[in-house]
């Protein structure tokens, strides 16, 4: 390479590594930005469930005889009167035994009285008019129950109430005993709610319920409770029941009851975001955040809800808390709050 063109090179390099040079170093990462929460006292005494309004009474309709629906004469939702026809079946088979144990009774009767003559003359031993006797008496009772069968193909409201359901149609077979309708008898109303494991040693026996969507309140009072767990959802039933200035609370609606267990066990709780809670085999903790950097505090986890997590710990009221992501955040690590 020609001398000129040599040093042109050398030069060009040089400039090339005073332009590097020249560049600023890169800064560490600054302490990330977290979302933070302050830890609140909790009113664990006071919690809500939900429930629907009920009518004291809910009794399932049901013809006493299987047949054949020959009329329905009412719909849901209807209010219906005590003694009202609401159904009526096929009452021909019925009409038919009828005849037949009254021609029977009649027959029982008449030999009856035609061996009462023949023992009286001492033609006959009185065995046999006393089998006479009794065939005539069961033959009466016979025909008592086939009278007494006609009057079941109509059903009929045993007292005044709201048809919830009405599942039987004309033309359908029906066997006896299957409900065909339900019906919420008038009078008191309950709220139907179901109370979880953690709650059933403290129930209150009184709370105050909430009509949904409604500004309506209202005293209520513990009546029953399941005594046992339904299977599949671990819960209780329990019904409380509406004072009386309450019974036009429409059936079926959705209400709630806010109960105080006042239990001072759970008289101190703390709560804080569900997010906060981080457990990572040791226990859970949050990550408590003082003089801007995260540290770990353990906690006792007593119950959640859809929001909150509550808790029992050392932490102060008011004590901030990183309410999201704290899987993260090191311990020790500093943070910038929002």
């Amino acid at each position: 390479m020609n001398t000129p063109y040599r040093h042109l090179a050398i030069l060009a390099g040089a400039a090339c590594l005073v332009a590097c040079g020249g560049s600023h170093p890169v800064e560490a990462p600054g302490a990330p930005l977290v979302m933070a929460a302050s830890v609140t006292a909790a009113d664990g005494n006071v919690f809500e469930l939900s429930g629907v309004v009920r009518a004291r009474q809910e009794t399932p309709l049901a013809f006493r005889l299987p047949g054949e629906i020959r009329q329905r004469l009412i719909k849901a939702g209807d209010r219906v009167k005590a003694g009202q026809v609401l159904m009526l079946l096929d009452p021909r088979d019925v009409e038919q035994q009828l005849t037949a144990a009254r021609t029977q009774a009649e027959n029982a009767q008449a030999n009856r009285q035609r061996l009462a003559d023949l023992r009286a003359k001492n033609f006959i031993s009185q065995q046999a008019y006393d089998n006479a006797a009794t065939a005539a008496v069961a033959a009466q009772a016979a025909m008592a129950q086939a009278i007494n069968a006609t009057g079941y193909t109509r059903l009929t409201a045993p007292a005044a109430g709201i048809l919830m359901e009405v599942n039987g149609e004309v033309g359908q077979v029906v066997a006896a005993g299957q409900a065909v309708a339900t019906l919420a008898y008038d009078g008191d109303r309950e709220i139907e709610v179901f109370v979880p494991e953690t709650r059933r040693a403290n129930l209150p026996t009184q709370a105050t319920a909430h009509l949904f969507a409604h500004n309506a309140t209202a005293s209520v009072t513990l009546r029953e409770i399941a005594g046992a767990a339904d299977p599949l959802t671990r819960t209780w039933r329990a019904r409380y029941l509406l004072d009386k200035d309450q019974r036009d609370w429409p059936l079926g609606a959705t209400a709630s009851l806010r109960l105080d267990s006042g239990n001072a066990a759970t008289a101190q709780l703390k709560q804080v975001p569900i997010a906060a809670i981080l457990d990572q085999g040791h226990g859970p903790t949050v990550l408590a955040i003082h003089d801007g950097k995260a540290a770990p505090a353990p906690v006792q986890l007593v119950r959640m809800d859809t929001e909150h997590a509550y808790i029992t710990t050392e932490l102060p009221v008011g004590t901030q808390v990183v309410a999201l992501g704290p899987h993260l955040i090191k311990p020790g690590q500093a943070v910038k709050t929002q």
